[in-house]
């Protein structure tokens, strides 16, 4: 559900007087503070077994590529590097492809080979996120919604907006800023790049989240993808925000 768009700032203190800081700058602050002390995480330091997965084959990714198209299957170690390390550069995985699907039909289809394969996925946003929740911990696929960006409809009346997971926060807001006057009930510095399926799989807050609570107090449903098929999961609306 969408509200009454309004402007959010944060008040930091900077020397000798307070300044205003933007969400940007704040998640710029939040990165360098994470990295001071930490250790690099990756599979081979930390005591966990990989499941009883298949590995990538030649097989699979043709497939892939015939399913989604070359563009949209990376596996140049270049290509795939930014997807195997989170934002705070403290996770590394190892994942030997990135798919890049554009529809639901093409997440089910690369999620049924994956099932009859015993491939293991990794489902990735805008990778965003500061835990490594959205990298992979061994060799899985990943699998990006980046090019997921498509919002479906906008309902000035309800203020409900429906779209695809990998719309960026920021975008989507400006849309139904435009088109509606009313905003997401989320800010987060990460904004410009995080995306709406990541927001609601980590129940984001953000710097609205004392006025509007977290995100999962504004979803009104969403659509899951299974091997073979899709549902539609409706959450009662006596649980969102308005």
């Amino acid at each position: 559900t969408l509200l009454p768009r309004m402007t959010s700032n944060v008040v930091v203190q900077l020397s000798d007087k307070e300044e205003y800081a933007s969400p940007m700058e704040l998640g710029k602050l939040v990165r360098v503070c994470g990295q001071l002390g930490r250790r690099h995480v990756s599979s081979s330091r930390v005591h966990e077994h990989r499941g009883p997965f298949a590995t990538l084959s030649d097989v699979d990714v043709a497939t892939f590529e015939r399913l989604l198209g070359p563009s949209a299957v990376l596996t140049e170690a270049g290509d795939t590097e930014a997807f195997n390390v989170d934002w705070l550069r403290t996770c590394r995985g190892s994942g030997a492809a990135v798919l890049l699907p554009r529809s639901t039909e093409e997440v089910s289809a690369v999620l049924s080979h994956c099932h009859g394969r015993r491939l293991a996925v990794c489902p990735q946003g805008g990778n965003t996120g500061l835990v490594g929740g959205s990298v992979p911990v061994f060799d899985e696929l990943v699998l990006s919604t980046a090019r997921m960006a498509k919002v479906n409809t906008i309902d000035p009346l309800s203020g409900a907006v429906s779209c695809e997971a990998g719309c960026v926060l920021e975008a989507l807001d400006t849309q139904v800023g435009e088109k509606a006057a009313l905003t997401v009930p989320l800010d987060l510095g990460a904004k410009g790049s995080c995306q709406i399926g990541g927001n609601v799989a980590t129940n984001a807050g953000g710097l609205r989240l004392l006025r509007y609570g977290p995100l999962h107090g504004s979803v009104l449903g969403l659509e899951a993808m299974m091997p073979h098929t899709r549902f539609p999961c409706y959450i009662p609306t006596s649980t969102a925000v308005g």
